[in-house]
């Protein structure tokens, strides 16, 4: 089975990154926007984002939808608000552990478990 992980970071490169290091672990990455329709016709396990990046209609959109279908959101800025249902990362940071917690949940072992880095 194919999870498949949402992603809103701005850079081609990150897309990029983000897409090679979980191609092998089958976990289709999928480039969302707008937020609410592609979620909607990709449903997905988690949203990994650069909230510095995003706009403020984005971070509305970003927040409903983490309210909504209580998933986790990965921010790989390092910028957004800690809260239970969210993995922030702070650059610089290690692949492995934003792997590793994706992986986390979209095993389904992943919500409510609080884990920052950086």
């Amino acid at each position: 089975m194919t999870n498949t992980v949402g992603t809103l970071l701005r850079h081609a490169e990150l897309e990029e990154i983000v897409r090679l290091l979980f191609e092998s672990y089958s976990v289709r990455c999928v480039t969302i926007e707008p937020i609410a329709a592609s979620t909607a016709t990709y449903p997905v396990t988690c949203l990994i984002i650069d909230w510095l990046q995003c706009t403020s209609r984005e971070r509305q959109q970003i927040l409903r939808w983490e309210h909504s279908t209580s998933r986790m959101v990965v921010d790989l800025s390092g910028m957004m608000a800690r809260s239970p249902s969210r993995r922030i990362f702070k650059p610089p940071f290690a692949w492995r552990a934003v792997v590793e917690a994706v992986l986390f949940q979209t095993a389904g072992a992943g919500h409510g478990h609080m884990m920052n880095y950086g």
